[in-house]
């Protein structure tokens, strides 16, 4: 009887160790899958974008940041739509669908450009998808400005 409860209790306390280490592992799968991603990294790369625009507006270079702001926009947009998919928040949903139409109005009077260097077919795909997720949020099509401009608020 004894051995069978050492037993029993060897086996609970492997098994404890075990998943600890999981968790341990999993709580730390980031780094271990990129080393080198530390908070500083992700912040240094948050930088990058910025400081392009700040060197595209002092050298007057409106058009280039303007495509340049386009590209980011576009990756917001298609992650925001896969969030917006996934959410059961109806309040936020609702909040995130009404940005969404205002962006889709807002590219509707004012087509996005791209810059040269990064035409290629997948962007062309890229372009269309974000065209596609913005054509469902444009649901005052020929109405007022003015109502348009209410529904905004």
């Amino acid at each position: 009887m004894k051995r069978k409860l050492a037993i029993i209790a060897a086996a609970l306390v492997g098994t404890s160790l075990i998943f600890g280490s999981g968790f341990y592992l999993g709580l730390r799968s980031w780094n271990l899958i990129f080393p080198g991603m530390t908070d500083l990294t992700t912040s240094t790369v948050g930088l990058m974008p910025l400081q392009l625009h700040i060197e595209q507006l002092d050298r007057g270079d409106n058009e280039a940041l303007r495509e340049s702001l386009n590209l980011e926009l576009d990756g917001q947009i298609i992650k925001t739509f896969q969030l917006l998919k996934e959410s059961t928040d109806q309040n936020q949903n609702d909040k995130t669908s009404r940005f969404l139409r205002k962006i889709a109005k807002h590219r509707a009077l004012h087509p996005a450009t791209y810059p040269a260097s990064v035409s290629s077919p997948d962007q062309d795909q890229a372009a269309k998808y974000v065209n596609s997720i913005l054509s469902e949020f444009i649901e005052y099509k020929g109405e007022s400005n003015q109502k348009m401009k209410a529904d905004e608020k």
